[in-house]
């Protein structure tokens, strides 16, 4: 039995664009996570959050179990879905209020140091897409404020030092990923671990691969990922498999009924593989 699920991840799971529009203040209840625990009938503290790090993610996660097993929640009730990051973020705890959710920890992606409203990305989108505008608005407004604070300038460096090589980037993500697992497991916590998209495996399994202070996590991590189905790749998250089924995305995420078909597909793999019968 499962009467709490605590969901982990980034705008994928936190259900950036979806209708209806909630001006990204909280998870979507049309994530896919939300209707993964809305079929288990149980509560759902869904901590995911656009841009966010593996490391973000590992923290909210160990910190949400402690909660809720010092609140009385039996570890047999509980249930972690973990939809794991692109490994280029980061996060840092600064000496400054970013006046936002999770503050001083302030992530880092590879968009930090420009504008992403004048990215290739950005810039070869209709602006008929559902969200366009909101979207640009955001991002500027992120910007502005980085800028003000001098996150500009300190991701620039970030970027040209760190992130010109996977080596920090695939470390980090893969030690976060290993602590989550043996933090589940110590407290016999079941859990799911999934990927937004392959590139994401490749950072966490295969990038540095010549590295041997990577490796030795990799060698030591046994987890039974889950993937989406399909045989068009080697590793197949929830975007590529939504793309590859075409469904409706808006600026850079899939739309309600991805989520609602990759609830589904997720809450019948927990229900064969994670749920005692």
């Amino acid at each position: 039995m499962v009467t709490l699920v605590i969901s982990a991840g980034d705008s994928f799971t936190f259900g950036s664009e979806l209708e209806p529009p909630n001006e990204q203040i909280l998870p979507s209840d049309n994530s896919w996570a939300n209707l993964v625990a809305e079929k288990l009938n149980s509560k759902h503290i869904n901590v995911a959050r656009p841009g966010r790090s593996n490391s973000y993610v590992a923290r909210h996660i160990v910190n949400q179990v402690n909660r809720a097993l010092n609140n009385g929640v039996s570890n047999s009730d509980i249930l972690v879905q973990v939809m794991w990051t692109f490994t280029d973020r980061s996060e840092f705890a600064v000496g400054v209020d970013l006046n936002e959710y999770d503050s001083p920890w302030l992530a880092l992606t590879p968009y930090t140091h420009v504008n992403e409203n004048e990215s290739s990305w950005f810039k070869s989108l209709s602006r008929n897409i559902p969200n366009w505008q909101s979207i640009h608005n955001d991002h500027q407004t992120l910007y502005n404020r980085n800028k003000s604070l001098g996150i500009v300038d300190f991701a620039k460096h970030y970027s040209k030092l760190v992130q010109s090589s996977a080596l920090n980037d695939s470390y980090v993500s893969i030690k976060e990923v290993f602590s989550t697992k043996l933090f589940l497991e110590a407290y016999n916590i079941k859990y799911m671990f999934t990927y937004v998209n392959q590139h994401v495996m490749f950072g966490l399994l295969e990038d540095c691969s010549d590295n041997k202070y990577i490796q030795n996590y990799r060698d030591l991590l046994d987890v039974e990922w889950f993937n989406f189905p399909g045989d068009f790749q080697k590793y197949i998250g929830f975007d590529d498999w939504a793309k590859n089924n075409g469904y409706e995305y808006a600026t850079s995420h899939p739309l309600n009924a991805a989520h609602s078909a990759a609830a589904d597909i997720v809450y019948n793999h927990v229900i064969d593989r994670l749920i005692d019968k």
